[in-house]
């Protein structure tokens, strides 16, 4: 009777324990924070700009030309959150739900376009900053660095009927 509880009780300790594992594969990396908080992304061109061995002038420079850029993207980013909200307080099937729909539509490719155009803005202004030697430095560290990104496989075949 005892060897009919004590394997189950095994088996059950064993999927535990290795559930744990998987999910400790799925942690952040440390420097991330750990409490539901997750950082924002890196502005672009940033890890590569840590490499250039900047002058304080430099550094400075750049910073601005960040900072300048942050509140027109704080302002394209909330009217996509409102937009959202409009969006996901509508009932489907209502006059309501096909307008905010739209709203949500034009809101997202208004943002995706201030975003594209801003950092277009913010490299022509940051190379405007760097020295030639800069430059080709910066070209190759973003060549290094498309070279290492993983290429996305192909999507899978349709399902056969």
């Amino acid at each position: 009777m005892r060897k009919r509880f004590l394997i189950p009780a095994a088996l059950l300790t064993i999927a535990a324990s290795t559930s744990g594992f998987a999910q400790a594969d799925q942690l952040p990396p440390p420097d991330m924070p750990h409490h539901g908080m997750h950082r924002p992304p890196m502005p672009p061109l940033m890890h590569e700009l840590h490499q250039l061995g900047l002058t304080e002038s430099q550094k400075q420079t750049i910073r601005g030309f960040f900072e300048a850029g942050r509140e027109t993207m704080h302002t394209q980013m909330d009217a996509i959150r409102k937009a959202r909200r409009e969006f996901d307080a509508a009932q489907p099937g209502t006059s309501d739900f096909a307008t905010a729909q739209v709203n949500l539509e034009q809101a997202e490719v208004d943002g995706a376009h201030a975003r594209v155009k801003h950092e277009a803005e913010l490299r022509t202004e940051i190379y405007g900053v760097l020295t030639d030697a800069q430059k080709t430095k910066l070209a190759s560290l973003i060549a290094q660095r498309q070279a290492n990104e993983p290429m996305m496989p192909p999507p899978p075949p349709p399902p056969a009927d």
